[in-house]
């Protein structure tokens, strides 16, 4: 088949339909997202679903560190115990606010990036 019948690439910002469904379970699910990367990181076709899945990973990696310190401060009698109590339904009330958010970015075809995930798969 030639070039001229191939369909056209992508406008910058959006994504393939099978990427898409694709991204959008890998920021819900912060496992698969790391499976996709690692299979396609080095397929250059496949550039936003890598790009979308790291974005995941650093953001699933944020959460769990973040975990552990409030953990280990809310083992802390009392201070610890009332910082607990508010801390972590705020705390996994905000993941689920991003996770939706990215999702609906991503359905739409857009990157999306967490505000405060750290960056540490490059």
């Amino acid at each position: 088949m030639s070039d001229a019948f191939s369909p056209p690439p992508s406008p910058p910002g959006s994504a393939p339909e099978d990427d898409k469904i694709l991204v959008i379970v890998g920021h819900i699910f912060a496992i698969v997202a790391l499976i996709l990367w690692l299979v396609h990181k080095d397929n250059p076709e496949k550039a936003y679903l890598v790009d979308q899945a790291k974005e995941s990973v650093n953001f699933g990696i944020t959460i769990i560190l973040i975990s552990i310190v409030m953990s280990i401060v809310g083992a802390v009698p009392i201070l610890g115990w009332i910082f607990a109590i508010f801390a972590f339904p705020l705390f996994g009330l905000a993941i689920f606010v991003l996770i939706v958010m990215a999702v609906i970015n991503v359905s739409k075809g857009n990157a999306h990036r967490y505000p405060f995930a750290l960056r540490l798969i490059k």
